[in-house]
């Protein structure tokens, strides 16, 4: 699920980030641990560090407000991150139910 897409106005791609390997995983095992559930949080400038971050630390960043450790984040950027973040921790919880 996409939380934000690059655009003519935002040079974020936000999305829950699953490989088929996550699916097949799941598949013959079940899910992953909530812990571990992945965002990817792109910036169109730094694309290539990819990072991805588990739930965990989307969820420390979120209660701390600090997401300086974020590729290209600039305090500009914290609106969008902290709904984004709250969508992701929503889903991710709605899930595995523990909303």
């Amino acid at each position: 699920m996409a939380y934000a897409r690059y655009d003519k106005n935002g040079g974020w791609y936000i999305f829950w980030y699953r490989t088929k390997e996550d699916e097949l995983q799941e598949e013959r095992v079940g899910k992953k641990p909530k812990a571990e559930e992945t965002l990817a949080v792109w910036h169109n400038e730094h694309r290539a560090d990819g990072p991805l971050f588990t739930y965990a630390e989307v969820s420390k960043m979120a209660c701390s407000g600090d997401y300086s450790r974020i590729p290209g984040y600039s305090e500009a950027d914290r609106d969008l991150l902290v709904e984004c973040f709250a969508e992701f921790l929503r889903d991710v919880d709605e899930e595995y139910g523990t909303a």
